[in-house]
């Protein structure tokens, strides 16, 4: 397979996902590109026995979004982050600003982890080839970080007065 058609087959994933981090299109597009750039350089190194393709595609990008905070200093926003089935007494807005607050209270690791399988559906074993960690180990940081979310947002909910 040409690296042509593994860009068109992934591209769309792989934006998505770093969009979702970023949320500005020309940074996600900069991000994107260096990601498919430091794929193809590093192709040769790929062996299918390791990883997945898309799961070594989506480390790259991580590393490759971590690279653009680190020197931006910029903050990650999270959008579309949905909390269990019970009904939100906050609007939209001010449920996505008190989502993105206690965003903050995780480390980059958590909030990475929680974006791939919330907003990018991925499967805990994907995710743990992705960031090099045992699925064990995924599945307890996802847990250890939901419930340091949970605490924090009803926190929040508190001084908000809700």
């Amino acid at each position: 397979m040409a690296f042509g058609e593994i860009y068109e087959l992934h591209f769309d994933r792989i934006y998505r996902y770093v969009f979702n981090q970023v949320r500005i299109h020309t940074e996600t597009q900069d991000i994107v590109s260096e990601t498919f750039l430091k794929a193809l350089r590093a192709i040769d190194s790929y062996t299918p026995s390791d990883k997945p393709f898309i799961a070594w595609l989506y480390s790259i990008a991580r590393n490759c979004t971590i690279d653009y905070y680190r020197r931006s200093r910029r903050e990650i926003i999270i959008d579309n982050l949905t909390w269990g089935d019970k009904e939100s007494p906050l609007n939209g807005v001010e449920e996505k600003e008190l989502i993105e607050q206690a965003l903050k209270n995780l480390t980059t690791e958590q909030q990475a982890v929680l974006r791939m399988h919330y907003l990018e559906d991925m499967k805990f074993k994907d995710i743990a080839v992705a960031v090099n960690k045992t699925e064990g180990a995924v599945k307890a940081l996802a847990l250890r970080a939901l419930n340091r979310l949970r605490l924090v947002m009803a926190e929040e909910e508190v001084s908000y007065g809700v």
